[in-house]
């Protein structure tokens, strides 16, 4: 595993979450809510910049509550400072890190409404229940979800990671 298991085991989880996000319908879904606020008259470089930015914040989200809602200033820091967590949010490039400003971190804290937010979590509890999908973000078996409450709110839950792993505990 290498001289920080700490640090592997954390990229996995990055990487499982990574998966987790595209193969559920997370990412299209926060596309769609991006979207749904924009005139019809809107170009379509402004529509692609909107969707663009509902992926880095929904992936900026899920990684400040994972890492246990530092400050933005602290996020901030570490997103400039690491590859791992800025590829991870999607804001690397050729040209090095962007978008990591504090600003620009409680502009993607604020992006989604409680509605949309909502909506993203049952997304997910949804596919951890089904059947046919719930291989898709890695479980063998479906989720008996008719038995668990769910106490938080997506935004709130660390990420929903957190919620596929905790389902045995009983509590999502």
């Amino acid at each position: 595993m290498g001289a920080n298991c700490d640090y592997h085991r954390f990229r996995d989880e990055l990487e499982s979450i990574d998966v987790n996000v595209r193969a559920s319908g997370a990412e299209s879904l926060a596309v769609d809510f991006a979207l749904e606020g924009l005139p019809k008259s809107a170009s379509a470089a402004a529509r692609q910049r909107r969707a663009r930015f509902a992926l880095v914040a929904l992936r900026m989200e899920l990684l400040r509550h994972l890492l246990g809602l530092p400050s933005f200033r602290a996020y901030s820091k570490a997103l400039a400072s690491s590859d791992l967590l800025a590829e991870f949010c999607g804001i690397r490039d050729l040209e090095g890190i962007k978008w990591s400003s504090k600003s620009t971190l409680d502009r993607a804290s604020k992006f989604f409404s409680e509605g949309q937010l909502e909506s993203l979590n049952r997304l997910m509890v949804e596919v951890c229940a089904n059947s046919d999908l719930c291989g898709d973000v890695g479980l063998e078996q479906a989720v008996d979800v008719s038995v668990c409450r769910i106490p938080f709110r997506f935004h709130l839950s660390g990420s929903f990671l957190w919620a596929q792993t905790n389902f045995s505990s009983g509590t999502v």
